[in-house]
């Protein structure tokens, strides 16, 4: 069994179809916040298989979403740069804050688990793919997970996301993949790009930012 939890919009449906081609058992997660941390909603122990903690470039994770809420709204929607800053008024922080929190809070889970992994989707997407998803199927051979990551390449993911309702129905869809593969860095300035890297150092981001780099 594995147990997925992540901060939405990163990749969580994707990692999803991988593991239901293998019919693995799979609950999914992206927990609650009580008292500025994140926790997890179901009952998972050691026994029961492994936690594996997925993340993405948090800058990434609010693309998607933009290009989510762009589409809805149009023209009408403010900027990806404003976005990417932009301060909730109900959780009274930034958004990017509120996913520092999540990675805070999840890797804390590390210390819990003995069967605590983490899943990169960049290392997912990459050409050696494969090996971080040997990391959940370790039991799979290497040919048969390239195999696999060929098949629900973003691309075919997206194609068969339009073609196909039952399938758009069974991951709740609905043209999700829409920002499966954007980047933040391929939508924006240099000035803007650093701006946002000088908010990282500012705000004492950095560090755990080369963990998405």
């Amino acid at each position: 069994m594995v147990y997925l939890y992540s901060y939405p919009h990163s990749g969580r449906s994707w990692v999803q179809m991988i593991l239901d081609e293998f019919e693995i058992d799979i609950t999914v997660d992206h927990g609650t916040m009580i008292n500025e941390k994140y926790y997890h909603n179901k009952t998972f122990t050691d026994s029961h298989g492994t936690f594996a903690y997925l993340i993405r470039n948090p800058f990434d994770v609010l693309t998607s979403r933009y290009l989510k809420f762009s589409r809805k709204y149009g023209d009408m929607w403010i900027s990806l740069e404003k976005f990417l800053l932009y301060k909730s008024p109900t959780l009274n922080k930034t958004q990017i804050e509120d996913i520092f929190a999540h990675y805070t809070s999840g890797l804390r889970y590390q210390k819990i688990y003995n069967n605590f992994v983490i899943i990169k989707y960049e290392a997912l997407i990459s050409e050696d793919g494969h090996k971080e998803l040997k990391k959940l199927l370790p039991n799979i051979p290497e040919s048969i997970l390239k195999q696999t990551l060929s098949k629900y390449s973003l691309d075919n993911v997206t194609y068969l996301s339009k073609c196909d309702p039952d399938f758009s129905s069974k991951y709740s869809l609905q043209f999700k993949m829409n920002g499966g593969g954007s980047k933040y860095k391929e939508l924006l300035s240099e000035s803007q790009i650093n701006d946002i890297e000088n908010f990282l150092v500012d705000n004492k981001y950095y560090d755990m930012h080369l963990l998405f780099s």
